[in-house]
């Protein structure tokens, strides 16, 4: 404020303002089809037959929510909301101001398990206090800014799930080929998936006669098994799938790669398996960020913990497969252990690993809605081998993950600015709240009557309805 303001402003406990009371009914006593609203501590509306509270009131939400609502008309509250009725200050100035100063108001709450605001934490709290008129004034330049900056939060919001949609609608065109359509008809060289996939089963055939000729008798689990190889699938399964381009093929997890799931020591925090120094990746590693790759992580475990778990090697394909996380796609920068709620695809020859990781993610909400009766969701090996992907000629693949990630890196920068321009909106909403309460959002006008002059009105009880009696505190 500056020395003019300050001549003609002044501060006042919130008590000596405004009438500071509490609803008295339980938010399930009276509830109805009646014709007043009842507000709770969530704010949410009931209907009611009587309304004790009627006019102008602030509504402060006392209890664990902490919201702020201004109304006016007849009403009733649930017992841990507070109605402040002003019959010194304008109750739109004091609506604003409380909501200004809601985080100040509520950091001293008390409260073992859920958070309140005491009654005397709320009429101790200190207001400033401008000329009355000056108050009406800013409360109505307030109401057109906040709503100018409302709307643009509104529309702001709408952003992250265009965001969201686009990146969806990319992953969606990468699946079917339509991402690679032009680039396609400009190719007359591509060797269909067909080959690809032959060559990929030779590789796995050769990779595993040589690590079964080296492993050694102590080996207490060979490092592959023997490839398992499923039939494509057959007429009916893709008579319910999208038509693929030419040279492109439908084919199953299994093909591409052995799959295996994690295990983990127990019991958990043992510590002859855990505390080591050989990295130990859980579910809450794999699905903590939405990085493609793990690079680092906060457990480690034991050579014991190691023979009990399952060791991977850096660039090894992840996929989580139960709880509520599941279906989440992630390719390690590390060798570690890997807990039974992820499995690995070992060693996937010949495949773009980037193109399987986006395919896997457009595909995560899919396999979380997979049904198999129980009630905490998970993927078995099985399923997950028999997951059916489109597979395109290995240079198409190529070509399709440069594409996602120009699209995406597009999606990253307009997400990005719209971070920038939130933030922006959300300074400027507190900049115009913080200016108000200084005194510079509106001109003083030198006619108003002081604020000090009012205050002295109303503790001769002469403003608006009498000043209601203090409670007497206890002794203590």
């Amino acid at each position: 404020m500056n020395g003019e303001t300050n001549q003609r402003w002044t501060v006042a406990r919130l008590g000596d303002l405004c009438r500071v009371t509490t609803g008295k009914r339980d938010v399930n006593e009276g509830a109805s089809d009646g014709e007043y609203p009842f507000f709770t501590c969530a704010q949410k509306i009931h209907r009611i037959n009587s309304a004790p509270f009627d006019g102008e009131s602030v509504l402060v939400a006392g209890n664990g929510f902490f919201n702020v609502k201004y109304y006016d008309g007849k009403f009733d509250a649930y017992q841990r909301t507070y109605v402040l009725q002003s019959f010194a200050i304008d109750g739109k100035f004091l609506y604003h101001y409380i909501q200004f100063k809601l985080d100040d108001i509520t950091k001293g709450n008390r409260g073992s398990t859920i958070n309140y605001i005491r009654l005397g934490d709320l009429t101790e709290y200190g207001v400033p206090v401008p000329p009355l008129n000056e108050q009406r004034r800013i409360a109505t330049k307030l109401d057109e800014l906040l709503s100018r900056a409302d709307v643009a939060q509104m529309r702001l919001a709408s952003i992250p799930r265009l965001i969201k949609r686009f990146r969806q609608s990319v992953l969606a065109a990468a699946g079917s080929g339509k991402l690679t359509a032009n680039w396609r008809a400009g190719t007359n060289d591509l060797a269909p998936a067909l080959k690809l996939l032959t060559r990929i089963k030779q590789e796995r055939v050769k990779r595993y006669e040589n690590e079964r000729r080296s492993a050694t008798a102590e080996s207490r689990r060979p490092a592959y098994n023997p490839p398992e190889f499923y039939d494509l699938p057959d007429d009916e399964t893709l008579s319910e799938l999208p038509n693929l381009p030419e040279k492109w093929l439908y084919c199953r997890l299994e093909n591409l790669a052995e799959v295996v799931r994690g295990a983990s020591p127990r019991p958990a925090g043992d510590p002859r398996y855990f505390g080591g120094n050989i990295p130990w990746i859980t579910v809450a590693e794999v699905t903590k960020d939405e990085n493609i790759y793990l690079t680092q992580v906060r457990s480690f475990v034991t050579e014991e913990g190691k023979r009990r778990s399952r060791f991977i090697k850096k660039g090894t394909f992840l996929l989580t497969n139960s709880g509520a996380t599941l279906g989440v796609p992630k390719i390690t920068k590390l060798s570690g252990c890997i807990n039974d709620g992820s499995v690995a695809f070992v060693d996937i020859p010949l495949t773009s690993e980037l193109f399987l990781y986006y395919f896997l993610k457009s595909q995560t909400e899919g396999l979380r809605n997979i049904d198999q009766g129980a009630a905490q969701p998970n993927l078995n090996s099985e399923i997950i081998k028999s997951i059916v992907i489109p597979l395109p000629p290995l240079a198409e693949q190529q070509e399709i993950v440069r594409r996602i990630e120009v699209l995406f890196k597009t999606a990253d920068a307009l997400e990005a600015r719209y971070k920038k321009a939130k933030a922006h909106v959300d300074k400027l909403t507190k900049s115009i709240l913080a200016k108000a309460f200084r005194g510079e959002l509106v001109p003083q006008d030198p006619n108003d009557e002081p604020a000090s002059k009012l205050l002295e009105r109303i503790r001769s009880g002469r403003v608006l309805g009498e000043r209601p009696a203090r409670r007497k505190r206890k002794a203590s």
